[in-house]
């Protein structure tokens, strides 16, 4: 494939992104945050991009503090800082965009800007949106992300 037609499928995948979230938000009406769940639902606006953050400014370590009891279970802070420092895209922004919750569970959804060098060795790099779709726990009074199963897709 050449690099006219990659910029080409990336411009289509940008605009494709750009109108699932224009659909989101002119969609239906977000779920209110359930006043009797534990834990302030609106501190997961900010630990959302909080931990996207870390992401982008290469401290995926500190990131790791967001992830469920659970997950930790799986992987060590070693880990997954290895895991997440290690890809081969590279985060530039986040955007936090919405949510709907019920009792115990948080559907979050973010907006990402990226890079992905698409010519190892050659310095080109393609740059892109994604909306992300994240769940996020309630446990114990406080808000925790659950990444996905491994091999399993995010839904978005």
């Amino acid at each position: 494939m050449n690099s006219g037609k990659i910029y080409s499928s990336l411009r289509v995948t940008a605009l494709l992104a750009a109108l699932l979230l224009l659909a989101a938000c002119g969609g239906t009406a977000v779920k209110k945050d359930v006043a009797s769940a534990k834990g302030d639902p609106g501190e997961i606006d900010k630990n959302a991009v909080e931990r996207w953050n870390m992401l982008i400014t290469g401290k995926p370590e500190k990131a790791y503090d967001f992830l469920s009891p659970g997950y930790k279970k799986t992987r060590t802070r070693d880990e997954y800082a290895a895991e997440m420092g290690n890809r081969p895209v590279h985060w530039t922004k986040v955007l936090f965009v919405g949510k709907e919750c019920e009792e115990s569970v948080c559907h979050v959804r973010l907006m990402v800007d990226f890079t992905v060098n698409m010519n190892s060795g050659m310095g080109r790099e393609a740059s892109s949106v994604d909306l992300i779709k994240e769940d996020w726990l309630n446990l114990d009074g406080h808000w925790y992300y659950l990444p996905p199963a491994l091999g399993a897709t995010s839904p978005k």
